[in-house]
């Protein structure tokens, strides 16, 4: 299963992650939801650190893990995802 979580400077929480990752079918490698919620942590600060430094500055980070079954993408940004981003994840 693949997943895509959008982070912005302020959103989502950890705890917001945590849920998500929980709620995967079967259970994510806790070594790999570890290892997601360290670079959660790392890309939502890089964005925050972004959004006031440089306002007009766009910002993008990705990381992308798996533990075989899931493939968990995370996808730093400063402006939240386009109608059209939304529609291109449907399809991939």
């Amino acid at each position: 299963m693949k997943k895509k979580i959008y982070i912005h400077p302020h959103t989502p929480s950890e705890r917001t992650l945590a849920e998500a990752l929980n709620s995967l079918s079967p259970p994510l490698n806790p070594r790999i939801k570890d290892q997601l919620i360290t670079a959660f942590r790392q890309i939502q600060a890089r964005i925050r650190d972004a959004a006031i430094n440089q306002p007009s500055y766009h910002a993008h980070q990705t990381q992308s893990l798996s533990d075989g079954k899931h493939t968990v993408t995370l996808v730093g940004q400063v402006e939240p995802p386009s109608t059209l981003q939304k529609v291109m994840d449907i399809f991939n």
